[in-house]
């Protein structure tokens, strides 16, 4: 897998919370965690798809021609953690609400959107 996001292409990003954590708990997260979402991110990817489960999400997103690497990784970084921290005070909890690092892979054929 590479780990370089380069401008142009087609990813799909994912990632799940710790444990048997949920990452939303009602109506309210879900809107609110795609609020953060376009925050952070809206203005460096064209999202394609999405998909959001109690315990985990999925996008699927074009990175756009401007923006490279380091400040996709850093602005999807902010994301989550900009989410967390909320959802720790919305919830009184403590400690991290995602796994350690989002996973992504390169959608380089149409056939891996069937799979």
């Amino acid at each position: 897998m590479n780990d370089i996001f380069e401008s142009d292409r087609i990813y799909h990003i994912y990632n799940r919370a710790v444990g048997e954590e949920k990452l939303f708990r009602n109506d309210d997260n879900y809107l609110y965690f795609l609020q953060k979402y376009h925050q952070y991110l809206g203005d460096k990817v064209d999202t394609l798809a999405y998909c959001l489960i109690p315990n985990h999400f999925h996008f699927l997103v074009k990175v756009k021609s401007s923006i490279e690497n380091d400040l996709f990784v850093k602005s999807f970084s902010d994301f989550q953690n900009s989410y967390s921290k909320s959802f720790n005070k919305a919830f009184n909890r403590h400690g991290a609400l995602f796994q350690r690092k989002f996973k992504r892979k390169k959608v380089d054929a149409e056939d891996y959107l069937s799979r």
